[in-house]
């Protein structure tokens, strides 16, 4: 079964950004047939080249952060836009006896400007010859800021029978008020021990547990820290005693909530299950869930797998299914996002012939967008692995704006004339309140298209004062707030400003203040003038000078 299918994102009910001003950008990192890639609004952005994957991705500003394996999986790495800075290498040559190995980076946050990678190396080594020392693997995990490290998780040398995932041992990280939260497994001792750490906040271990508990994905919200993963062991009336059931499991605050158990699961010795939590989201205080679940019923010659989302409200959702008969046939949901609704990334592949196909789902429309350049016969693990949804109005953390606001004389405002500072792509609000009566405030910005609807709002109070919201400040920006009146109307009307030689010159029967604006819209300089002629020096080209609501092009030979 699958989710309805569209093949043309542009037109589909998600609205995408390159459609509005007001929709937004949804970024999705995976793999392809190329290696790395990265898709924006359904189309092929780039790709990292063969023997890369990527493994997470965030957005600031302009700068697109991607973190996975680069270089046949001996690296973990972080492509800042297109180039590659490596954190973490498998050493080379490799020892003699080297069966397998791994590194990559699996989170990657940009907080506050301050850009946080999570990531591991991990080498499984059998020494030939006789007498030669028993296999080991040595397994590394650690958390970096901006690129240097910020502390190791555990690094340790495992010998002897290890458990056979021991490597990727962490998997994602969520940052709440500072605080650095690391979902993943660990052994406490040698192979075999039965405790497992599912949750470290701040590089220490924060829960553990009695039975296989792997921690895949973590989020928190209003101080509620909520982990996704596996509990192996649970023991149920409807179940074999004892059989390391697989269930899928939520944590709240290190409490578990079984939202998934195949009570078949060890009653029958031809009967297996798997299940693979992947993604973990918060919205509105219900948790959701996302990844796999296979059955494999050999007496009925029965294979089903289903890529699923489960929630705490109990609406699950299967988004695509194989079966009866599909064996081999892995559906997943890899990645969830919660913005205007939740977001899916789904890989699929097809049994018969290995193709892999990558999806994009939303719950408001119901479409599955299917992402190009994702087939791939060669090499049966290409999946859609991480998403990140840049809204025009989602502030962008450590990225600021200067603000510049000048307020008339004949108002009180809550924010004073002065210069101040916002998040990118954050509104600006403030009240003005006249300080006499008959009074009504206007508003003008420095934007070369100063139009009300899109920039800003005014709106009046019954106390008289106004509420005014400059819209999305993405710009260093003058906002000017002044009267209306007769006077003021004249003052405008009489202004002049034109080009003498190398000269600006503005002409005004009244002081004043206007932007001046290269070409291409960046802000020159704001320059104040007093009444009668101001002259301005500037360098040859075209300029726009506003002035309040007034506009005008002049040209500097």
């Amino acid at each position: 079964m699958r989710k309805k299918l569209s093949n043309f994102f542009i037109i589909s009910a998600l609205a995408l950004a390159g459609v509005s001003v007001s929709a937004q950008d949804v970024y999705v990192a995976g793999s392809s047939s190329d290696g790395a890639t990265v898709w924006l609004n359904g189309s092929l952005l780039y790709s990292f080249g063969a023997g890369s994957t990527a493994l997470s991705i965030a957005v600031d500003g302009e700068d697109i952060y991607v973190g996975g394996r680069a270089s046949g999986s001996t690296e973990a790495v972080v492509w800042k836009n297109n180039k590659k800075i490596v954190l973490a290498a498998i050493p080379s040559p490799l020892p003699i006896g080297t069966t397998s190995y791994s590194a990559g980076v699996r989170s990657v946050i940009i907080y506050k400007g301050d850009v946080y990678a999570l990531g591991y190396t991990y080498i499984n080594v059998t020494p030939p010859g006789v007498g030669a020392p028993p296999p080991y693997r040595d397994v590394v995990t650690k958390v970096w800021k901006n690129y240097e490290e910020l502390y190791t998780l555990y690094e340790e040398r495992f010998t002897g029978s290890w458990r056979s995932w021991m490597g990727q041992g962490v998997y994602d990280m969520y940052i709440d008020n500072g605080d650095v939260y690391v979902a993943g497994r660990y052994v406490e001792g040698p192979a075999g021990n039965e405790q497992f750490t599912s949750l470290w906040k701040n590089g220490e271990p924060m829960y553990t547990s009695d039975v296989e508990h792997q921690g895949f994905s973590v989020h928190v919200e209003n101080g509620t820290i909520y982990t996704a993963g596996i509990a192996n062991n649970y023991e149920d009336a409807n179940c074999a005693p004892s059989t390391g059931l697989p269930g899928v499991t939520l944590w709240t605050n290190g409490n578990p909530q079984l939202l998934y158990l195949d009570r078949k699961y060890g009653l029958d010795s031809t009967y297996t299950s798997t299940v693979g939590p992947t993604a973990l989201i918060v919205r509105n205080g219900i948790a959701y869930v996302g990844g796999n679940v296979s059955f494999n019923d050999a007496t009925a010659g029965t294979f089903i797998s289903t890529a699923k989302i489960w929630s705490t409200d109990g609406n699950n959702i299967d988004l695509i299914e194989h079966g009866p008969t599909s064996a081999n046939a892995l559906p997943t949901v890899w990645a969830l996002y919660n913005y205007n609704g939740i977001y899916a990334a789904v890989g699929d592949e097809v049994p018969s012939s290995w193709d892999l196909y990558a999806y994009l789902w939303n719950s408001s429309s119901d479409d599955m967008i299917e992402l190009p350049d994702i087939k791939n016969a060669t090499t049966p693990s290409a999946a859609p692995n991480a998403i990140f949804i840049v809204p025009p109005s989602m502030p962008i953390q450590g990225l600021t704006r200067q603000v510049i606001l000048k307020v008339s004389d004949d108002f009180v405002s809550s924010k004073p004339s002065g210069v101040y500072y916002v998040d990118s792509r954050s509104d600006f609000t403030f009240t003005v309140t006249p300080k006499g009566n008959g009074v009504k405030a206007v508003l003008s910005t420095s934007r070369i298209v100063d139009d009300e609807e899109k920039n800003y709002k005014i709106t009046p109070r019954t106390d008289g004062s106004y509420d005014i919201t400059v819209y999305g400040v993405n710009s260093p920006l003058t906002i000017t707030v002044g009267v209306e009146e007769a006077a003021a109307a004249e003052a405008v009307a009489a202004l002049k400003v034109y080009a003498a030689g190398s000269q600006l010159v503005i002409d005004a029967p009244t002081a004043g203040a206007a932007q001046i604006y290269s070409e291409s819209g960046a802000l020159v300089k704001t320059v104040s003038y007093g009444a009668g002629q101001t002259t301005v020096a500037l360098s040859k080209g075209i300029y726009v000078i506003t002035v309040g609501k007034t506009t005008a092009k002049v040209v500097i030979n």
